[in-house]
């Protein structure tokens, strides 16, 4: 009744939304989220990234080194091309921040996070370069923001701010924040603390991680801006994740280009609004989403809607609109998918394909914008 209630309109439109999120939140509590995560293709991907990993600490080992020792006669560097490991340059158990912030800054293009006595402690955000960098976690690893830091309102674990070429790779490991003390003094609220923020980043993968308790969205994808001009992040595939307990969005698109959201359980977002799994929307005059797709994920549990776009910020020269949900199963509960913005001729599609959904979707498009389903619904 009330869920009726609402959608006939006897309420003011900012009564309803309050209303509704209100009543996703005590729904979450209630029943939360039992969503499959691994499909076959994630299973195989994280088996060849084990094998790799294996090798390549074995490699050491048969040169005389280890984990947390180069082998001998590396010390001036590496055969070119070899991997190295994070530790060599200090693994602190307390804080490895300067250890981890050095490997990344010392050029090499492909370094290990190996697995050590205790979590990765990072008191400051780990900055990553352009270049080749794989930044691989060997399973087991967690990144872990270290207590009491992040003070911050804008401070992030990992940011990746105008860097090109690199990914970020750790099948069985995660990156965790501690959102329920940034609720608390001496935290000022905030919603920005995010695990990762992509800043006009080009040409990256993001795969296989546990991204835990962010303080703001577990991956933000935003723009950097170069004087008086936008720019997006592009080329960018994040795949094979599970985003959980994020203080805002599970991924909060504020502008891309050719993003490949994929094979990703994102569950559990809620404390500052709009509390959604994935929220495409644009700051003020940003270029928009050009050939986003999310495919084969599964969003859920989520106390705003799974997925939400408000396209009203978008600029007056952005190119049409194009997003593609493909073979996805939303399952938030209350709201699975709401559109909104399309007030100032916003153009472009919103495409379902092979989607399942459990929840309330408001999807009015308009004479400029088209809401497209294509097989389940």
């Amino acid at each position: 009744m009330l869920i009726g209630y609402l959608i006939m309109g006897h309420v003011s439109r900012q009564s309803r939304i309050a209303t509704l999120l209100a009543l996703s939140v005590l729904l979450v509590a209630c029943a939360g989220a039992s969503l499959p995560h691994m499909s076959a293709r994630s299973s195989s991907s994280a088996t060849a990234y084990s094998a790799r990993i294996a090798s390549i600490i074995s490699s050491w080992e048969s040169a005389g080194g280890s984990r947390d020792r180069r082998p001998p006669g590396w010390e001036a560097g590496p055969p070119e091309g070899a991997a190295v490991s994070a530790a060599w340059w200090g693994y602190q158990p307390a804080d490895a921040t300067v250890a981890l912030q050095a490997a990344v800054d010392s050029g090499a293009r492909v370094i290990v996070v190996p697995l050590m006595s205790g979590p990765w402690i990072l008191s400051r955000t780990l900055d990553l370069r352009s270049g080749g960098l794989e930044l691989v976690l060997e399973p087991g690893v967690v990144i872990l923001a270290a207590k009491g830091a992040f003070r911050g309102g804008g401070d992030c674990l990992i940011q990746a701010h105008g860097a090109a070429d690199f990914s970020i790779l750790g099948y069985g490991a995660s990156l965790r924040m501690r959102k329920s003390d940034y609720a608390k003094r001496p935290y000022e609220q905030a919603e920005w603390r995010h695990a990762i923020s992509l800043r006009g980043a080009a040409r990256a993968r993001i795969a296989g991680l546990r991204i835990e308790s962010a303080g703001g969205d577990g991956i933000y994808v935003g723009v950097q801006r170069r004087e008086d001009v936008h720019v997006p992040c592009e080329d960018l595939t994040l795949q094979d994740l599970e985003i959980l307990d994020s203080h805002r969005q599970g991924v909060s698109v504020i502008s891309a280009r050719r993003l490949l959201i994929e094979d990703s359980l994102i569950s559990g977002s809620s404390g500052a609004m709009p509390m959604s799994g994935i929220d495409f929307e644009p700051n003020g005059n940003d270029p928009g989403f050009e050939d986003c797709v999310v495919r084969g994920c599964r969003i859920g549990g989520n106390s705003g809607a799974g997925i939400l776009c408000v396209l009203s910020n978008l600029g007056a020269d952005a190119a049409p609109v194009s997003i593609l949900i493909q073979d996805c199963s939303i399952d938030n509960l209350l709201v699975a998918v709401w559109l909104r913005g399309l007030e100032n001729h916003v153009r472009g599609t919103l495409t379902f394909a092979g989607t399942r959904f459990r929840g309330l979707q408001f999807l009015r498009g308009s004479s400029d914008f088209s809401v497209i389903f294509e097989g389940a619904r």
